[in-house]
């Protein structure tokens, strides 16, 4: 194929054994594949009852075991009532050393209480 020679879809394929008429039967039995797919797929009856009690008992055995299942606290809850109390342990703590650091500011002031 030339620089100047005109693109042409005979022109590619001839080489290889094929011709635009080649391309159309192909295209065709492609289309009709699919039409009977498509018409095939429509025609099949799909059974989702089976699948929805199959759903429907592990579902169940879920709350089954839910149930029974003995019942705790939250380990994520009672972690934060500790951090609560630890967070208001050290602030009383800080107001302890605060009063006194104050007593010993009043005292050297000369005011005794």
């Amino acid at each position: 194929m030339s620089p100047g020679q005109k693109l042409d879809i005979d022109v590619l394929l001839r080489p290889y054994g094929f011709g635009v008429e080649d391309i159309y039967v192909f295209m065709a039995a492609i289309l009709a594949f699919m039409t009977v797919m498509a018409i095939g797929r429509s025609l099949i009856i799909r059974n989702t009852f089976a699948t929805r009690v199959k759903l429907l008992q592990e579902r169940r055995k879920a709350l089954q075991s839910d149930m029974i299942a003995p019942r705790r606290r939250k380990k994520q809850y009672t972690e934060t009532i500790h951090i609560m109390r630890r967070v208001v342990n050290r602030l009383q703590l800080i107001k302890k050393g605060q009063v006194s650091e104050l007593n010993n500011r009043l005292i050297s002031a000369g005011m005794r209480s």
